[in-house]
């Protein structure tokens, strides 16, 4: 999956209770190739607290987080 000059590839996982957006994220991005951006958007807090923490001990950055009135969106490049 080559998409470095692409749009990111979404991870749509509103209403799915933790720990599956965790699960879920780990399996997307083992797939994907460095250089290339995942969007997560999720409603789970524990989700975001998890997916920041699996980023920083992976090496992956955040290019953007950000929380919408209880919508968490996490921008990650791997």
């Amino acid at each position: 999956m080559k998409n470095r000059d692409q749009q990111p590839f979404i991870l749509d996982l509103k209403g799915i209770a933790c720990p599956h957006p965790t699960a879920i994220a780990i399996n997307r991005l083992r797939w994907m190739e460095k250089g290339e951006v995942l969007e997560i958007i999720t409603d789970s807090i524990g989700a975001e607290e998890s997916i920041t923490r699996l980023c920083l001990q992976a090496g992956h950055k955040i290019l953007e987080k950000r929380n919408d009135a209880g919508l968490v969106t996490i921008i990650i490049r791997k």
